[in-house]
């Protein structure tokens, strides 16, 4: 095989093995349906010990994990979570775009540690193909989760944004100090 196969290789491996590692990772946050007017964070889902090590890089350092994509895939779709609920409260109650507004930005500046170290190890060498993924799968699942309250009534949409903010706002959406991104606060950034 060429070196340029075996490049390509080892992206698309990179690639199918980062979104099978979403799918499973994806399922650590989640919406309920507004008729449950609440947003809840579901405990962990486990890392597939099929995509035990995932080729990110093709200069021969080191890969990526699957428990950090997974980490990563977390950071990235509560991050998503929280700004689409921030979008969507403001255009149902443009009233109270600055609660929605306040609460999205004390969500970041409270996460603001893991968020930095998910933006360093997605920025390093040549994971762009990987953060890609996860980009689209995370803000996918975001569009698909948020659909029922975006369907609900009125009355649901505003009970469910006054629910969504005060989770924001309590911290129940925070990240430091989830055991589901240990992996990417131990990874050693060499």
């Amino acid at each position: 095989m060429t070196s340029i196969g075996h490049h390509n290789t080892r992206l698309l491996l990179a690639l199918l093995c980062s979104l099978a590692v979403v799918s499973v990772a994806m399922a650590t946050y989640s919406i309920v349906a507004p008729a449950h007017a609440a947003m809840v964070a579901s405990a962990p889902a486990p890392t597939p010990a099929s995509a035990a090590q995932l080729v990110s890089e093709v200069d021969g350092s080191e890969a990526l994990t699957s428990d950090v994509v997974g980490a990563l895939a977390n950071v990235m779709g509560m991050s998503h979570l929280v700004s689409a609920t921030r979008d969507f409260c403001a255009a149902t109650l443009p009233a109270s775009v600055a609660r929605f507004s306040s609460a999205a930005v004390g969500w970041q500046q409270r996460n603001a540690i893991v968020l930095a170290k998910s933006t360093h190890v997605l920025s390093m060498s040549d994971r762009s193909l990987i953060s890609s993924a996860l980009e689209g799968s995370t803000a996918r699942m975001t569009d698909e989760m948020m659909l029922p309250v975006k369907n609900g009534s009125d009355a649901e949409k505003i009970k469910w944004c006054d629910k969504a903010i005060e989770a924001v706002d309590s911290g129940l959406l925070d990240l430091r100090g989830r055991a589901s991104v240990a992996p990417l606060m131990n990874y050693s950034l060499q």
